[in-house]
């Protein structure tokens, strides 16, 4: 009776794995936009959002009652609404390419189709724009440009190394200056006065919107003579005009390249200081810049956002021709 008992058991037990659902698998989550800032490690791994104004204005923006998700392998997390995502990733060269490439292989998320825009700050030449400006980067350049010999037929011609140069997409430059041709930045009278301490025209003017070369520089130096090596690059490499100086553009776009999605990325940076003192001065003073570069910033980035998420079925195969 026992026997029969325990065989009755175990073949009931049998019929129910025949018919028991095994658990879904995840749905992957397709994505739109990407917005990519910089951080120090310490403070991307904080939930929700506290840290500097340059993340918390896209975050209260877009992201206050987004879904959150760490990202596999890293301190970041990535949050998620309606198909825009925003991410801080690592400072630096080295620590972007880990966050990024990390965020790029965690198969939750699908970036197929994905665009994305880098917001954020950087310092800028005086003879190039005034602190509070905006520039959207046509190329990205680094500072430390080493070149590889390639041949070509009989001879050996010097060619950039991978990840040195890189030529970003010019019609998606061209909606992003479209779609900005009504934008209003604003200005503080503390930044203006410090601007009056340069004597370039440029520099002292009201903030304003220009294209230019982005150049990386990890860690990020300043002054005249980084400066001039920077201005010197572009033109010898004939890599635009030297607009910005910054620490991660190049190892954000080399990562980009290698997973395909260079032709999708735009970079959108403001002045906070200028990449030199004023002459005479030794010591640094704050520009008074960054609260109005983190608001012009947003104020540039956001029409180009919102035109692909508004017009996806346009956009989703590509960066329609103008």
């Amino acid at each position: 009776m026992l026997m029969k008992l325990k065989v009755l058991i175990i073949s009931f037990l049998f019929c129910l794995s025949l018919f028991s659902v095994s658990p879904a698998k995840a749905e992957v989550i397709p994505l739109k936009v990407v917005i990519l800032t910089t951080y120090t490690v310490e403070d991307i791994a904080r939930v929700p959002l506290k840290y500097s104004l340059e993340i918390k204005r896209w975050y209260d923006k877009n992201f206050s009652n987004a879904e959150y998700y760490r990202v596999k392998g890293t301190d970041s997390y990535i949050y998620i609404k309606d198909g825009l995502a925003f991410i801080t990733i690592a400072k630096g060269k080295k620590g972007a390419v880990g966050s990024l490439s990390a965020l790029l292989k965690d198969p939750r998320f699908d970036f197929s189709e994905a665009y994305f825009v880098v917001t954020g700050s950087a310092s800028v030449p005086p003879q190039a724009a005034s602190t509070g400006s905006v520039c959207i980067a046509e190329w990205v350049l680094d500072h430390e440009y080493k070149t590889t010999a390639v041949k070509k037929g009989k001879k050996k011609i010097m060619v950039a190394k991978s990840g040195s140069l890189f030529r970003l997409n010019e019609d998606l430059i061209k909606w992003s200056l479209l779609l900005n041709k009504d934008t209003k930045l604003t200005d503080n009278a503390k930044a203006a006065k410090h601007r009056d301490r340069y004597p370039s025209k440029t520099a002292q003017s009201d903030p304003f919107i220009f294209t230019a070369t982005s150049v990386t520089v990890s860690p990020k130096k300043t002054g005249g003579e980084a400066s001039a090596q920077a201005e010197r690059l572009c033109r010898e490499h004939k890599a635009g005009r030297y607009g910005i100086l910054q620490e991660e553009d190049n190892a954000i776009a080399y990562v980009l390249k290698q997973s395909r999605h260079l032709e999708r990325l735009l970079i959108i940076r403001s002045g906070t200081d200028f990449d030199q003192l004023p002459h005479g001065m030794k010591k640094a003073v704050s520009s008074g810049a960054f609260a109005i570069s983190v608001v012009n910033n947003y104020r540039a980035a956001a029409p180009l956002v919102k035109e692909i998420l508004g017009n996806w079925h346009e956009w989703r195969r590509g960066v329609p021709k103008i």
